[in-house]
């Protein structure tokens, strides 16, 4: 009983620090007075919302809107896998930066195609959609003043590779910027809870909540309380097990142990020694001694 109130303490511990299920981080950095401050969980209606009524008053000359599908907060956990990123949410790195904003975990997700409309109705922005997966960006006659840059999802296998290629993508897309005032808007969408590696868990520098997922069984038809008890409905064959491997194996080196104490035993009686043998008076030796 006491290891799983152990277990039970070190999964909720493991889930408060590494964040929420089904959630992805948000980004905002601007050369302009923007938001500066935001919750480390919301929801994505309500950053959708509240980012469609702050461009509504056109504060910058250029948006980048980026989407990058298939990712958690534990993805970002280490400066170095996306370091232009990282670089301009901090403030002292960038002193042209006078706004950014962080949201660790955002339930659902993002309508960036709201903002893009945003930026065309209110501001008269021409929109140049950009699929990075292409590794370019289509020519154009004039600077558009929305560049909506898809990403594409970072591969289980090399997945920090993938992030830092996207992020030296971001890096080439500033640095191509005619004016120094744009704002770029991060939005992400969900995957299923990676598992932190090496690196992350070393670097202290940026400490966002990582995911983690606990999954439950249903399918074995147990039905879980507050008091730890547990209700199984069925014949008693299927509520109990009374022959595990463990018991076999234990009954198995057993039988073992019983078969080499037998063959013992039956050498040891069936030595046949006379009495006689052990006569000092008797035997070859005595006679040899007579003669």
């Amino acid at each position: 009983m006491r290891s799983i109130q152990w277990c039970a303490l070190a999964l909720s511990a493991a889930r408060a620090a590494y964040g929420y299920v089904d959630t992805s981080p948000f980004f905002m950095f601007s050369t302009s007075d923007l938001l500066s401050s935001a919750n480390k969980l919301s929801s994505g209606e309500a950053i959708t919302s509240d980012i469609s009524s702050t461009l509504s008053h056109c504060p910058s000359d250029h948006y980048v809107l980026i989407s990058q599908p298939g990712v958690s907060a534990g993805d970002y956990a280490s400066r170095k896998t996306t370091p232009a990123l990282a670089q301009r949410l901090s403030a002292k790195h960038q002193s042209n930066i006078r706004s950014s904003v962080s949201v660790s975990e955002v339930v659902g997700e993002v309508d960036v195609s709201r903002w893009e409309q945003t930026l065309e109705r209110e501001c008269g922005a021409e929109v140049l959609h950009v699929d990075a997966s292409s590794g370019s960006i289509p020519s154009y006659k004039s600077m558009p003043k929305v560049l909506s840059v898809a990403f594409p999802a970072p591969t289980t296998s090399n997945r920090l590779h993938d992030l830092s290629v996207n992020d030296a993508f971001l890096e080439s897309i500033l640095d191509m910027l005619p004016s120094s005032n744009y704002t770029v808007l991060y939005a992400t969408t969900a995957h299923g809870a990676p598992e932190p590696s090496a690196e992350h868990l070393m670097d202290a520098e940026v400490q966002n909540p990582l995911h983690m997922e606990m999954k439950r069984d249903l399918s074995s038809g147990l039905v879980r309380r507050a008091s730890n008890q547990t209700i199984v409905d069925g014949p008693l064959f299927e509520k109990y097990q009374f022959f595990t491997p463990g018991i076999f194996m234990g009954f198995l080196v057993g039988f073992i142990l019983l078969m080499i104490l037998y063959v013992g035993i039956s050498a040891l009686s069936s030595l046949q020694v006379t009495y006689a043998a052990f006569d000092k008076d008797q035997g070859a030796l005595a006679k040899t001694k007579a003669q």
